[in-house]
């Protein structure tokens, strides 16, 4: 059985907002085979995959409340940013 692994911490907007993301979901080849599966809109499953349904409203209630909106080429773009900062490096 696998073990539990720590929550790490991920912040957006400055620190403004932030997150937990459990650090095994970053090292788990479904995350590469849903980005390359071929469909064009596959990246909101992967991140909602990562930090979950529930953490992706929330985030986009931050947005949302803040600008209105939440915004592809930006705010997307640092949440997506955000996720992969904590992808673990290459043990090689």
């Amino acid at each position: 059985m696998e073990k539990k692994a720590e929550l790490v911490e991920a912040s957006i907007d400055n620190g403004g907002y932030k997150f937990k993301i459990d650090p095994q979901k970053l090292d788990d080849i479904e995350v590469i085979e849903a980005l390359s599966d071929g469909k064009q809109n596959n990246l909101l499953p992967v991140i909602k995959g990562i930090i979950g349904d529930d953490e992706f409203a929330n985030i986009k209630a931050y947005y949302v409340n803040k600008h209105g909106r939440m915004s592809i080429t930006t705010d997307l773009t640092e949440v997506v940013e955000a996720i992969f900062k904590l992808f673990p490096k290459s043990q090689a």
